[in-house]
């Protein structure tokens, strides 16, 4: 019986030394400090090999960005708070209902074509496969995109 607690810890430790070197050899551990403490720009300049030219430019281009995402939330959160009321109404009239909700609707369609067009221009000025990878990564996801808040590089939905 001792024999194979001694065994057994012995390929417990084994596993967790081959886990750990592995961890070390494949994964950026500055990627995941980045990640943890949401360091957008960090993740992004690593992530997809961008120069610091290439940085500012996307820099830039987030700052005109954000103006305009501002505007949108701020016509989201007005169209909700429409509908919402709508819905809190005893009797609430079904056309009304549903002209609120084609309202807020609308709006966010045009929120999402907002950041499809801003993903696409970020990526334009990334190299050619790393723009690439970037649209694949992150245009999937803004589909699911609740509009809850400003996105973040996840677009978590």
């Amino acid at each position: 019986m001792r024999n194979l607690l001694i065994s057994v810890a012995l390929v417990l430790a084994a596993g967790l030394a081959a886990s750990t070197i592995v961890y070390r050899r494949c994964c950026d551990p500055d990627l995941h400090q980045a990640a943890r403490t949401g360091d957008a720009e960090h993740w992004l300049r690593r992530e997809f090999h961008l120069s610091d030219a290439q940085m500012a430019a996307i820099e830039n281009l987030q700052i005109d960005y954000d103006k305009e995402c501002s505007m949108h939330c701020q016509s989201i959160i007005q169209a909700n708070e429409r509908l919402a009321a709508i819905r809190r109404a005893a009797k609430a009239d079904p056309a009304l209902l549903a002209g609120a909700q084609r309202v807020l609707d609308d709006r966010e369609a045009l929120c999402r074509d907002a950041i499809k067009a801003h993903l696409r221009r970020v990526a334009a000025l990334m190299p050619p496969t790393e723009g690439k990878r970037y649209l694949a990564m992150l245009l999937p996801k803004v589909d699911t995109f609740r509009h809850e808040g400003a996105p973040n590089l996840r677009l978590d939905p």
